[in-house]
């Protein structure tokens, strides 16, 4: 019985990886896009329930997470290497407005876009 159970096991750990990975392509690809759980989902042919909780088990984090993450990590690569004003970021990156974007930069970051832009990636590096 253990060795079908640990088979089991196996499987289900494959089918969350496999499930994570085909929804983590397209942030990283598509993060400027209007992306959201529903239409990664449709993409696989599996229900958003089911994705999301897969997706949590495997990366510890819920879509929107870590579609949040991967954008403040783009926001702070441009904010070292280009000179584009803070509310160009926050648009490309689907933001509202800038003043959600600043709060949810500095909510996750700790300073806000600018001060982060100011004291350079060598004090808050990547």
């Amino acid at each position: 019985m253990r060795p079908y159970l640990r088979e089991l096991g196996d499987r289900l750990d494959g089918q969350f990886k496999m499930i994570s990975e085909a929804v983590i392509g397209p942030i990283r690809r598509e993060f400027d896009t209007n992306l959201t759980l529903e239409s990664c989902s449709a993409r696989i042919n599996y229900h958003p329930h089911y994705v999301s909780r897969m997706f949590r088990k495997e990366t510890g984090v819920n879509f929107g997470e870590y579609l949040t993450q991967y954008r403040i990590e783009m926001a702070k690569r441009w904010l070292r290497e280009s000179d584009l004003k803070i509310g160009e970021i926050a648009e490309r990156l689907q933001t509202n407005n800038a003043a959600n974007f600043i709060r949810s930069f500095r909510k996750i970051v700790g300073i806000t876009p600018g001060r982060y832009r100011e004291q350079g990636s060598e004090r808050y590096p990547v």
